[in-house]
C-alpha cells in the first residue's frame, strides 16, 4: 500500500510521505532524479538520466552512480516509482500531490476565460498561494549542466505563469473596485519581480483610488529609487504623468459614506520580504509546523545565539502557515524596543489596533481586541525584554485563537512556552564526502550566486567551502559574511584566515556557549578588512536603531555615499525595498563595543540626537500641511531612532533642542491616534522641564514648549504651532 507522497517544488523543495518529511537521500542527485521523474511524468531511459545528472563524468562512473541513486530511491519510495531494466518513471497512478502541478493546472484551466467570476478569482488566489517561490528555488547540482538548463527553463515558464496570473487578478480586483485585494495582489507581484515598472504604476493607481494618495506618492519614490539601483534608468513618461495626475487629485475616490473598519489601511505589511530565497532548515520547518498544528501550543520560542538565523526561520515558518490563520500573521520587530512599556503599543500597531481614551489599561484593550481573533504573532528579538514575558502568558490565556512565535537568545520561562533550540545549519565533517549535500554549503553557494560569482568547479574549492562552514559551525550570518570576502581572498585563504583567528574566541559574548562563538571570528576578520573610513563610520552607525536613511547616516553620522556603498558591498549593511539601510543587531552590538573602546559614545550620540531633534522640529509645519501623510510615514519609519535620540536628550538636558522638537513629537502622536502612548513618552519630558524651570529658569522657547507638552498630555488641545 503506497502512502500519500507530497512534493513541494515551489520555493526550496520538500518531500513528505504521509505527512512526515522524507530524509535519507544519499545525495542531492537522488533528490534531483525524483523531482525530474515526478515533474516530467513520463519514462526516461537510464542512459538519458545518466547524461542528465552525470554528463561530465565517465560513462562507467555515471552508470555506477545511477545504480546507487536508484537503489536509494527504491528504498525510500518504491511504491511511487517504476524501475525497469532500461527505463525509469514516476508512477502517475500512485497517491501523490505536487504543488507546482496543482498551480499550473489551476492557472491553465482559467487561462481562456475572458473575464473572472468572483469564484474564479478566489480559485486563482488559492492557486497563487501555492507559489511560495520559484521552481526548485535554491536547489543546484554540481557538474550537471543539462539538469541545470532543464530546471531553469521550467522555472522561467512557471514564473511567467505566476506573473501573468498576478496581473490578471489585480486587473479583476481593480475593475471591481476591490482596492484592498487589488493592492495586496500587486504587492505580491512586485515581491516577485520588483523591477516591473507597469506594476508600480498599477499599485500607485490603486492606492490613489482607494484614498491612500500619500501612500501612492511615497511609493513613487520607492519605484524611482529601485529603477535607478536595479536598472540604472529613470521612470518613464507614463509613470511621471500618473504621478502628476495623483498629485493633482485626479484619481481621488468618489464621495461615499466611509465603511466602519476596525483595522486601518495604513497598517504596515504583515511580514517583511527578502529578495533572496530561504535556504535549508527543512527539518526545523517540519517540526515547528507540526508543533503549531496543535491548538494547545500557544507560544513557541526559537532559542539560539545571535546570527543563528532565528528571524529568517520564524518568517519562513509564518509565511508557510499563513493560510491557517483567518485574521492573518503579523511581524513585530523588537530589537530597538528598550522598555517593556513599549511592547503592547508595538503589537497593537502591527495588528492595526488604536487604543481608546477610556479607563482600561492598554494591555486590557489589546487583549479585548484579540480575544475572538485567529492570528499568529511573530515577536522578534525578545531576550532583552524578559521581564515582560508574563504578559505574553496572559495574552495566551485570554486569547485562545492567538499563537505566538518568539525569537530570543534566552528562554521566556512561562508555562505556555514550547522551546525550540536552534543551532547551526548542517555542515560537513572533516572526512571525505560531498559538501554540497549540506544546507550550510547551500547557503554559501546561494550567497555566491547573489553576488554574481561563478560556483566552484574543483573538489579543492568545494573542500575549502566545507572547511569554512565547519569553522563557523554552520552559523548563517557568519557564512554570508565569509562569502562576502570573495572579492579579496580565495576560498582557501578565507578558511586559513578564520582558522588563524581561533584564539580570539574567548572574548565573545558572555552568554554564548563556546561552540557558538565563531561569530566574533567572522566579525573581527571583517573588521580588519575594512578601510579606516569604513571602520569609523560603522562604529558611528551603531547608535542607529531599526535602520536609517542615507541622509540620516550622512547628517547624523558623517557618512559618505562611497563609504556606505563599501559597507553594503561587504555585507555589513543591507538596504530594504524602502531604501533604508540596516545592520544586523548582533553586528550593531559589536560595532557599539568598538565605539565604546574608542570613547566616542558621547560625541556620536550627540550628533545622532541633534539630527533627529532637528528632524522633529522641521517636521512640525509639514504635519499641518499638504505633505502630512508623507511626513507621518517618514516619522514612523524613524520612530526607533527618534525615541533613542529623545531619551538621550532627556538624560543630558539640552533644553533648547527639546523645546524645538516637542511640538513635532506630540503632534505626530496626536495625528496618528496614539494619544495614550504619546502621553506616556512625553510625561518624563514635562517633569524634567518643570524641574529645571524651578531650579534655574528656562529660556522662553523651552517654557513655551513645556506648555505645549502639558496641554498635549492632558489630551485637551493640539500641541502649539510655535515655540517662542
Amino acid at each position: 500500500m503506497d502512502g500519500l507522497l507530497e512534493l513541494k517544488l515551489l520555493e526550496s523543495p520538500q518531500v513528505f510521505l504521509d505527512g512526515q518529511p522524507v530524509t535519507g537521500f544519499v545525495s542531492r542527485k537522488a533528490e534531483a532524479l525524483l523531482y525530474y521523474l515526478a515533474w516530467t511524468g513520463r519514462a526516461h531511459s537510464r542512459e538519458a538520466i545518466a547524461g542528465l545528472l552525470w554528463g561530465e563524468s565517465a560513462e562507467s562512473a555515471a552508470r555506477t552512480n545511477l545504480r546507487g541513486v536508484i537503489a536509494n530511491l527504491r528504498q525510500l519510495l518504491a511504491a511511487h516509482l517504476t524501475v525497469e531494466r532500461q527505463t525509469l518513471a514516476f508512477r502517475a497512478e500512485s497517491t501523490h500531490t505536487i504543488d507546482a502541478a496543482r498551480f499550473a493546472e489551476s492557472v491553465n484551466a482559467l487561462a481562456s476565460a475572458p473575464t473572472l467570476t468572483p469564484a474564479q478569482a478566489a480559485s486563482l488566489q488559492q492557486s497563487l498561494a501555492l507559489y511560495r517561490g520559484d521552481f526548485l528555488d535554491g536547489f543546484y547540482l554540481k557538474d550537471a549542466p543539462e539538469f541545470e538548463r532543464w530546471m531553469l527553463a521550467e522555472r522561467a515558464r512557471l514564473r511567467d505563469g505566476a506573473v501573468q496570473t498576478f496581473q490578471r487578478l489585480a486587473r479583476h480586483f481593480a475593475e471591481a473596485e476591490e482596492w484592498p485585494s487589488a493592492i495586496a495582489t500587486v504587492r505580491q507581484l512586485l515581491a516577485l519581480e520588483p523591477w516591473r515598472e507597469e506594476a508600480h504604476r498599477q499599485l500607485m493607481s490603486c492606492l490613489a483610488r482607494s484614498g491612500e494618495r500619500g501612500a501612492a506618492l511615497a511609493h513613487f519614490e520607492i519605484c524611482r529609487q529601485l529603477l535607478a539601483d536595479e536598472l540604472d534608468v529613470e521612470p518613464s513618461e507614463e509613470t511621471l504623468a500618473l504621478v502628476d495626475q495623483i498629485r493633482a487629485g485626479g484619481l481621488a475616490p468618489a464621495e461615499r459614506d466611509a465603511p466602519a473598519v476596525e483595522i486601518p489601511s495604513r497598517r504596515p505589511p504583515a511580514l517583511p520580504t527578502y529578495a533572496h530565497p530561504f535556504v535549508g532548515r527543512r527539518d526545523e520547518l517540519a517540526t515547528l509546523t507540526d508543533w503549531l498544528a496543535d491548538p494547545t501550543c500557544r507560544a513557541v520560542t526559537i532559542l539560539g545565539a545571535g546570527g543563528m538565523g532565528k528571524t529568517r526561520l520564524a518568517l519562513a515558518l509564518a509565511e508557510q502557515l499563513s493560510p491557517r490563520y483567518r485574521d492573518g500573521v503579523y511581524f513585530i520587530p523588537l530589537a530597538a524596543t528598550e522598555r517593556v512599556e513599549e511592547i503592547v503599543p508595538a503589537i497593537a500597531h502591527a495588528v492595526g489596533f488604536l487604543f481608546q481614551n477610556d479607563r482600561r489599561p492598554a494591555q486590557t484593550q489589546l487583549a479585548d481586541f484579540l480575544r475572538d481573533r485567529e492570528l499568529l504573532l511573530v515577536l522578534d528579538n525578545w531576550e532583552h525584554l524578559l521581564a515582560a514575558s508574563p504578559m505574553l502568558g496572559e495574552l495566551a490565556q485570554t486569547c485562545p485563537g492567538v499563537q505566538m512565535i518568539v525569537t530570543s537568545r534566552e528562554r521566556l520561562r512561562i508555562s505556555q512556552e514550547s522551546v525550540f533550540p536552534l543551532l547551526g545549519m548542517g555542515y560537513p565533517g572533516d572526512g571525505p564526502g560531498d559538501g554540497a549535500e549540506y544546507s550550510a554549503v547551500d547557503l554559501f553557494a546561494d550567497t555566491m550566486r547573489r553576488q554574481q560569482r561563478e560556483l566552484p568547479h574543483s573538489p579543492e574549492e568545494w573542500s575549502a567551502i566545507a572547511r569554512i562552514c565547519r569553522l563557523v559551525e554552520g552559523m548563517p550570518l557568519a557564512i554570508v559574511l565569509a562569502a562576502g570576502w570573495l572579492g579579496l581572498l580565495r576560498l582557501d585563504e578565507i578558511a586559513e584566515e578564520i582558522a588563524r583567528s581561533a584564539d580570539i574566541l574567548e572574548s565573545d559574548l558572555r552568554d554564548a556557549p563556546p561552540r557558538q562563538r565563531s561569530m566574533r571570528v567572522v566579525f573581527e576578520q571583517s573588521w580588519q578588512r575594512l578601510t579606516e573610513a569604513e571602520r569609523a563610520l560603522y562604529m558611528r552607525l551603531s547608535v542607529f536603531h531599526d535602520g536609517f536613511t542615507g541622509n540620516g547616516a550622512m547628517r547624523g553620522a558623517g557618512a559618505t555615499v562611497s563609504v556606505l556603498r563599501g559597507l553594503t558591498d561587504k555585507a555589513l549593511l543591507w538596504r530594504d525595498s524602502g531604501d533604508r539601510y540596516h545592520i544586523h543587531e548582533l553586528l550593531r552590538q559589536y560595532a557599539a563595543e568598538k565605539l565604546a573602546a574608542h570613547q566616542l559614545e558621547g560625541e556620536v550620540c550627540q550628533s545622532h540626537s541633534a539630527y533627529y531633534m532637528d528632524l522633529l522640529s522641521r517636521s512640525e509645519p509639514e504635519l499641518y500641511g499638504r505633505n502630512q501623510l508623507l511626513t507621518l510615514d517618514l516619522l514612523k519609519a524613524e520612530e526607533a531612532n527618534l525615541r533613542a535620540a529623545w531619551q538621550w536628550a532627556l538624560a543630558r538636558r539640552p533644553f533648547a533642542e527639546l523645546a524645538q522638537a516637542v511640538n513635532g513629537w506630540g503632534l505626530y502622536y496626536e495625528i496618528s491616534g496614539r494619544m495614550v502612548e504619546g502621553e506616556a513618552l512625553l510625561r518624563t519630558a514635562i517633569e524634567r522641564l518643570e524641574e529645571a524651570d524651578k531650579e534655574t529658569g528656562l529660556m522662553p522657547g523651552c517654557s513655551s514648549g513645556m506648555g505645549s507638552l502639558e496641554k498635549f498630555s492632558l489630551g485637551t488641545v493640539t500641541p502649539a504651532l510655535t515655540t517662542a
